[in-house]
């Protein structure tokens, strides 16, 4: 277990790979809205020390989030728009979402009602993603809600 009491990814990124025999994957599950970020700029920054750990082999996976498409600050009441969450959104991690088992005990699961998912307002659609995400849009059953809502142009997650 490798703990950063200090709640910061960035330190925390920097800290796994700086270890000399760090674990090869972890798993987090914390994140909050990109807005509630500090800036652009930070999430940057904490993007470029998720990379330096993946050029070490190491995995980093992160939860989608626990507050589904509205994020910790909500959809909004007159204007509705859908909160993205970092670093789920970040092109360098592996985010997850969340399951549920489908009756009272362990089973068959379903997927998560309250997981996070959805595009980054702050990050474009990487070139691994491209063909993925296009024929998820342009395939009916996705059912999208209208375009002012969410980034028709982001990195779409969970991965």
């Amino acid at each position: 277990v490798v703990y950063n009491g200090d709640y910061s990814l960035l330190r925390w990124a920097n800290q796994i790979s700086s270890m000399s025999n760090p674990p090869y994957v972890h798993s987090v599950s914390y994140g909050n809205d990109e807005a509630q970020q500090t800036g652009a700029n930070y999430m940057y920054t904490c993007n470029t020390a998720f990379l330096k750990a993946g050029v070490r082999g190491i995995s980093i996976l992160f939860a989608s989030g626990d507050q589904g498409v509205c994020g910790r600050e909500g959809c909004g009441f007159l204007k509705v728009r859908f909160k993205p969450d970092f670093p789920a959104a970040s092109p360098y991690i592996t985010a997850v979402g969340g399951t549920d088992f489908l009756g009272s005990s362990v089973g068959e699961e379903t997927t998560w009602s309250g997981s996070g998912g959805g595009f980054s307002d702050t990050f474009e659609i990487p070139s691994y993603q491209q063909h993925a995400v296009a024929a998820y849009k342009s395939n009916p059953d996705a059912k999208l809600p209208p375009q002012a809502w969410w980034n028709n142009t982001g990195r779409g997650y969970p991965d």
